[in-house]
């Protein structure tokens, strides 16, 4: 079965400016883009589109909406060094968690929009795969910084 292609996620902001601070301080490379809009990508490869959205109204806390999109990095090592620097930024982390899987790290921006920062390496805490499944859950990740 072949993979399936993702673009960009493409969200309507409200402050474009306060929202492509966020995203170059929380580590995405700018890439060229068109009026009223921003990219951001990995390298030269486009991940987050973000477009101004006039007369637009902010969202209310606890609606239907994106929950968060991933930002996958390589290793566990590296999600140690992406934590450092966004503490360095002083990035607002909303939340840590061990899935035993993989660990994560969940970032809002300004609007409220969640990021979920996870390696792509299989964490090596002892979770088990087998047959298809994953045993999988979610606690505290126990001094994170």
């Amino acid at each position: 079965m072949g993979s399936w292609p993702l673009g960009a996620l493409d969200l309507k902001v409200l402050d474009l400016e306060r929202e492509i601070d966020f995203y170059e301080r929380f580590g995405l490379a700018r890439l060229p883009d068109e009026a009223e809009s921003a990219v951001f990508g990995a390298g030269a490869r486009p991940i987050l589109r973000l477009r101004q959205l006039h007369g637009g109204s902010p969202r209310p806390p606890h609606t239907a909406g994106l929950y968060h999109f991933a930002v996958l990095l390589p290793t566990e090592e590296e999600l140690g060094g992406f934590l450092r620097r966004t503490l360095e930024e002083r990035l607002p982390l909303t939340g840590t968690a061990d899935h035993l899987v993989s660990q994560a790290l969940y970032f809002d921006d300004p609007e409220g929009t969640a990021s979920r920062s996870t390696p792509t390496a299989p964490a090596t805490n002892g979770a088990t795969r087998t047959a298809g499944s994953t045993s999988a859950r979610s606690t505290w990740i126990s001094n994170a910084c």
